[in-house]
């Protein structure tokens, strides 16, 4: 019998000294291990990642945000005043800021190497600081996609490896003397903007983890971003399944950006890739009317 031909992961990094040993151990080993898998080497290299975090000293929280520069101010004008961005920060008190990248409190485990190096191809050999003003906050949001048209099955099927494809609207176009009735959807990216939310004298990195990523391998320490403030910890981001804890974001010596380049307390990881899909399929059937002397009756 052929053997089943091994599956092709994307690289990443990732914090494996705040994870507990099983999920480091599964991270590094591309998922959960099978019985018969040499564990020795993770298990290794996890020991001695826990042991370098405990050697490490306190880290005073820093929730400094300084003024973005002057002469980005008039590209920032522009960010706002889309509609991405406005749909995505309606309702929230925020204002553009510059932080410090290696500071910012880490609530995401890892980061797609992979997908940092396809970013990368959007920055300049020496990017400026208009440069990265605009690749930290974008006004457009392309999403590579390819679509299957289904006739007898009455679907459309689009497929990306961008996790944030989303249908962005829907509408019907009315029938006229010409045209038939039609109905239509939107397909586009959820807005993707380095953030940075301030809770408990802490800044955590709410989104953006991959620009970071690319600008600090680039040796850039600065990032502009949208910049918040919460005392309710839901509003963070990082209250979800499959980030770190809150007592390990409010400890003494939290996750940092930074972390992810100090090969003591990161690794290298294993992700499985995957596609994510929108399919729209029309349905038709019959439904049954109710008597209608009886509804004229309730109405």
């Amino acid at each position: 019998m052929a053997k089943e031909p091994k599956p092709r992961f994307r690289k990443g990094k990732g914090l494996i000294a705040f994870m507990t040993e099983p999920e480091a151990i599964s991270m590094m080993n591309g998922g959960l291990p099978q019985p018969g898998d040499n564990l020795e080497t993770s298990r290794d290299k996890y020991g001695r990642a826990t042991e370098a975090l405990r050697s490490c000293n306190p880290k005073p929280a820093d929730s400094r945000a300084l003024e973005v520069e002057r002469l980005d101010q008039d590209y920032l004008k522009q960010v706002a005043a889309t509609p991405a961005f406005t749909g995505a920060f309606q309702g929230t008190a925020w204002s553009f800021k510059q932080v410090e990248i290696d500071n910012l409190t880490s609530f995401q485990m890892y980061v797609d190497l992979d997908y940092v190096t396809e970013l990368n191809h959007a920055l300049p050999n020496r990017p400026e600081s208009l440069d990265i003003a605009k690749f930290c906050l974008p006004t457009e949001f392309p999403v590579q996609t390819s679509v299957n048209l289904d006739v007898a099955a009455q679907s459309i099927t689009f497929v990306s490896h961008a996790p944030n494809m989303l249908i962005t609207g829907m509408g019907v176009n009315p029938s006229g003397p010409q045209s038939p009735l039609g109905a239509g959807f939107n397909i586009g990216a959820n807005p993707n903007y380095v953030t940075v939310v301030k809770y408990a004298n802490r800044l955590l990195l709410k989104n953006g983890y991959h620009r970071l990523y690319a600008l600090r391998q680039r040796g850039i320490t600065t990032s502009p971003c949208v910049y918040a403030e919460t005392t309710d910890f839901n509003q963070t981001g990082a209250n979800r399944p499959g980030f770190f804890r809150k007592e390990i974001l409010m400890s003494p010596r939290p996750p940092v950006v930074a972390d992810f380049f100090d090969e003591t307390l990161s690794a290298e990881i294993k992700i499985r890739p995957s596609l994510h899909v929108i399919r729209i399929k029309a349905e038709q059937f019959p439904v049954p009317l109710v008597d209608a002397d009886r509804l004229g009756a309730e109405q």
